[in-house]
């Protein structure tokens, strides 16, 4: 698949690209889920190069979910449509989105902006290490992109 991308993409033929591209994201996302160390090596480095190159991703990861309690492990997003708050136990780590932007990180039992969502992570330091103040974060197609701090601006 990812040589009929490359060839589709170097013919100029952009539909054929797009349709192998799109096949390919979700074959190497799940391949990326597989419980090897290639999925951190060699898939995670080719997705970001050439699925999101032109977004400056430096890094993501899929949701396991929106507005539905936060189990071990999981990322969960919540939206104003979940309530006031996350609702989250205290064993998390949570950052809250504002038009793109991370505007809070740490705690939990978040407030839900009206105009945002928080993203709740459950025993993982995904979002604490990957995320800054002012931080753009994209949600495509259920995966979670973090965009390089020079794209912020």
């Amino acid at each position: 698949m990812a040589v009929q991308y490359l060839m589709a993409q170097k013919a100029g033929q952009s539909d054929d690209a797009n349709s192998y591209k799109n096949r390919l994201k979700t074959l190497m996302m799940q391949a990326y889920q597989q419980p090897q160390e290639i999925g951190k090596e060699v898939i995670k480095p080719f997705l970001i190069k050439t699925m999101w190159r032109d977004l400056n991703v430096v890094d993501f990861r899929m949701l396991d979910g929106v507005n539905k309690s936060r189990g071990a492990g999981q990322l969960i997003q919540y939206t104003p449509a979940y309530g006031e708050t996350s609702r989250t136990n205290p064993w998390g780590y949570e950052i809250t989105v504002v038009e793109g932007k991370v505007v809070k990180k740490g705690g939990n039992n978040s407030t839900i902006p009206k105009n945002g969502y928080v993203l709740s992570i459950h025993a993982n330091d995904w979002l604490r290490d990957n995320t800054t103040i002012g931080t753009t974060i994209q949600i495509e197609n259920g995966v979670v992109l973090v965009i390089s701090p020079e794209q912020t601006n």
